[in-house]
């Protein structure tokens, strides 16, 4: 009975945990807190809420011993996962035609602040801009572009996004300082960086007068450990296709 009683008491506290954690809630919340501690030290505890979190098609994030200052995040591993990702919960109010652009968005965003995107690339809270970054996505998608013409190296997905960033006009007559509407490529890099504000992967903070965004160790985790190999190795591909073209030239 009373095994009975304390595994009810231990899964309640590891959906509490697993709650806290979906909600991206703060790390200065004393439960919260005290949940990452015991989630730290309690191997049985760590089990069980990696358990559940797999069961939801879900893979935790763990800073290690910067869990306290940072918390935990939460990306989906399994795309049968009632968490997983859709075109529409990127839509971001983004007109519909320039959707499918957002994958290749959000890849900017992450090879802009770790421009390798590797494994063993070390953490830096390097300050950029949605115009330092929406110029760098310009540059992938000419990349892209340039390699698409003579390797076979562009999945159709990519390839209609990268076409999107070139076409797209940079800022309009409505909304030169990109913050009137996403119909821009400035406005709709400005919409991703703000939504990675809203989920903790991005800080605001002040450079001089200016407002720049900086990753959190959070949002270099996750790059790291689930979403830089596969993008890192398409990268390659792209940039080592365009330099064997510039050679043959």
């Amino acid at each position: 009975m009373q095994e009975a009683i304390d595994m009810e008491f231990l899964g309640r506290e590891a959906a509490h945990l697993l709650a806290f954690v979906l909600k991206r809630a703060s790390p200065s919340d004393r439960d919260y807190k005290d949940l990452i501690a015991r989630y730290g030290r309690d191997v049985d505890f760590r089990d069980l809420v990696n358990g559940m979190a797999d069961g939801l098609g879900l893979a935790l994030i763990d800073p290690g011993v910067n869990a306290r200052n940072t918390g935990l995040a939460a990306c989906c591993s399994d795309r049968n996962s009632p968490f997983a990702p859709t075109i529409d919960t990127y839509q971001l109010k983004i007109r519909h035609d320039y959707r499918p652009a957002i994958p290749l968005v959000h890849l900017g965003v992450m090879s802009y602040y770790f421009p390798n995107l590797q494994a063993d690339e070390e953490y830096s809270a390097r300050p950029g801009s949605p115009e330092q970054v929406m110029q760098h996505l310009r540059a992938i998608a000419v990349e892209m572009q340039a390699a698409d013409r003579h390797l076979d190296a562009i999945p159709s997905t990519l390839r209609k996004a990268y076409q999107l960033i070139l076409d797209i006009p940079e800022v309009g007559e409505n909304d030169a300082d990109g913050r009137k509407g996403r119909t821009t490529l400035l406005g709709i890099v400005r919409a991703v960086m703000d939504q990675l504000v809203e989920t903790n992967y991005l800080r605001l903070s002040t450079e001089g007068k200016e407002l720049v965004y900086q990753p959190r160790q959070i949002y270099h985790l996750y790059v790291r450990r689930y979403a830089g190999g596969t993008m890192a190795k398409l990268l390659e591909r792209i940039r080592a296709g365009g330099d064997s073209q510039e050679d043959a030239r």
